[in-house]
């Protein structure tokens, strides 16, 4: 039920938006239509910024460009930073000296969304996950959108949503860093593991701003938790709504808290009674698995009949630059799985392959290091690399973890990369990129890196 207390009179105010990205941009628009008087600052300066202070300007927004000036902030009653800006920045430390209240986009958005969310993050999984969700419930006959940091943001669809049952949100840390009163109907957690620590000084700080997707609700909502991953599972007792495990491991039935389970390729109810069979799926590994699972458990309390179920994955296809099969030449398979951008994800894809080929993989790492350990790949790669091929910054330090994992190239670009893994890659091997890094050093996106990387296999003879 649309709670009308959590709405905020924002006309006349003075608000100042931190960022000239696409949620910045989105947040200062929505803000100006309720009247409210908008400032914006942005410490980048470039001729496509230009353009757009020029057309911000034209409806009365003012912008700063090139520097954050404490002058520019003087009035302000409310700050919104991009998801992109840290606690560091100087924007938010002035707020927080001036006492000044920091929402997030997501925040400002749920202050005036009229209809139920249904909420998903996790460190890897969210933007499959909240894709499939969206299918399965638009396959079920239910009016619902989707958007946040999957590309749409939030404060961009919120006056859309009156004609809708639902809003199905994907969800980041950071944006989660700053809500105040946020409160999703259902708020999943597929999994928790080490990410961002170029960002936050510790796992605690990263895992903090996390599980605060759960933060405002109460026993009227939902907590769709991960039993499998052991730090949502230690969640569990700090949860205020119904807890609604899954899982693909346990029988378990404590009291108090509902599990749904995988007995083969079978989804069972808390009850034991099967809900459906899982069809077979363009989904590769375990991950997949989980999230089909953390998606169906979402679905079937938002009311989804098995059948929609069935259907979306049944047609259900990877997104682009997750465990995506490009091509497949003399008997030689290319997978782009650029969006893992951290050890975790690079894992769980290097065990999405069968035990029973050992060393059929070549695998492209790579690239801005985002202070995790590569420590945890060495068992895999032992078992299932024939060889690993680095490029970029983090090249030094991947090589010294990993000394002693098999055979290790470098290279100084992806489609050198490329050439290299065709001429070490024999028919029935698979040449895998799947970076364990972000790609800021030599790309403008994980989606630029993985295009060029198609690029690259696409020449090949």
């Amino acid at each position: 039920m649309y709670d009308i207390t959590k709405k905020m009179e924002l006309a006349g105010k003075k608000v100042l938006v931190v960022g000239l990205g696409k949620s910045g941009e989105a947040s200062a628009l929505f803000l100006r239509k309720k009247d409210v008087l908008v400032r914006l600052t942005e410490t980048s300066d470039n001729p496509d910024l230009r353009e757009k202070k020029k057309s911000l300007e034209s409806t009365g927004i003012e912008v700063e460009l090139g520097r954050h000036s404490e002058t520019f902030f003087r009035g302000i009653e409310l700050v919104v930073p991009s998801p992109g800006v840290t606690p560091e920045s100087f924007p938010v430390q002035f707020a927080f000296k001036n006492r000044i209240p920091v929402w997030s986009e997501i925040e400002l958005a749920y202050r005036f969304c009229p209809v139920p969310i249904l909420a998903v993050t996790g460190t890897n999984g969210k933007s499959t996950a909240v894709t499939l969700l969206y299918d399965i419930l638009k396959a079920a006959g239910k009016k619902v959108l989707l958007a946040g940091n999957i590309g749409t943001p939030f404060i961009s669809v919120v006056e859309d949503l009156a004609e809708t049952e639902a809003l199905i949100l994907e969800v980041s840390s950071f944006q989660l860093a700053w809500i105040v009163k946020f409160r999703p109907k259902i708020a999943v957690l597929l999994n928790v593991t080490s990410d961002h620590l170029d960002r936050y000084p510790d796992f605690a700080s990263y895992l903090k701003d996390k599980k605060r997707i759960f933060e405002n609700q109460t026993a009227e909502d939902f907590a769709v938790i991960n039993y499998d991953d052991p730090v949502s599972r230690n969640l569990i007792p700090e949860v205020k709504a119904q807890k609604i495990s899954y899982s693909r491991q346990v029988r378990l039935t404590p009291e108090g808290e509902q599990y749904f389970l995988i007995d083969g390729n079978k989804i069972l109810l808390p009850s034991g009674e099967e809900l459906l069979t899982i069809p077979e799926s363009r989904l590769w590994g375990v991950h997949n698995l989980e999230n089909i699972l953390a998606v169906c458990t979402s679905a079937y309390l938002s009311g989804a009949e098995p059948a929609a179920m069935v259907e979306a994955i049944k047609r259900f296809h990877p997104l682009s630059h997750r465990m995506e099969l490009v091509a497949e030449k003399s008997g030689i398979r290319y997978v782009d799985d650029s969006k893992a951008t951290n050890v975790d994800s690079t894992l769980r894809a290097l065990q999405s392959f069968p035990k029973s080929s050992p060393k059929r993989l070549i695998l492209i790492l790579g690239g801005k290091d985002k202070g995790g350990s590569y420590i945890p790949l060495k068992p895999a790669l032992k078992k299932r690399v024939k060889a690993l091929i680095l490029l970029g910054e983090a090249t030094d330090r991947i090589k010294k973890e990993l000394a002693g994992s098999g055979d290790i190239k470098e290279v100084s670009s992806l489609p050198e990369g490329v050439l290299l893994a065709h001429s070490l890659a024999g028919s029935g091997d698979t040449v895998l990129l799947s970076p364990a890094c972000s790609s800021f050093d030599m790309f403008e996106s994980y989606a630029e890196r993985g295009n060029i990387f198609k690029k690259a296999v696409a020449s090949l003879p």
